[in-house]
Order: C-alpha cells, then structure tokens, then sequence
C-alpha cells in the first residue's frame, strides 16, 4: 500500500519500482481520484477513511495480482 501523497512527496517513484520488479501495489490516498496521475490509473486506490472490510478486500485483489 502506498499513501499517494505523504506530505507533499508523491509516491510514484516508488510505483515505478515496484512495477520494475513486478510487485502488487495500490495507492491509498484522502484525495480525489482525479488527482491519480495518467499512467497510474489502472492500479487499485483505497479512499482514505477506509474500513477494515475495504482494505481487507483490496488487500486480496492484490494477492491474486502476484507473480507465480
């Protein structure tokens, strides 16, 4: 999971390598979607105040996403 914003540093370094060695990742964010950058928008976002049931969900879509 990363936070899409920490503090006015954006995560998509950090995207780009996780994407480099092909690891699932999804952004969380307490921002609007539309602020997820073009090329960035086919990933999972979890909207910030999430629920147990919502990260638990995403959390598994991610695992079905690793690499055999």
């Amino acid at each position: 999971m990363l936070d899409l914003n920490l503090n006015g540093i954006e995560s998509y370094p950090i995207a780009d390598a996780l994407t480099m060695r092909d690891v699932s990742y999804f952004f969380s964010t307490g921002n609007s979607l539309t602020n997820v950058k073009d090329g960035y928008r086919d990933q999972d976002v979890l909207n910030k105040p999430f629920t147990l049931e919502q990260l638990s969900n995403i959390l598994s879509r991610s695992l079905l996403r690793l690499p055999s």
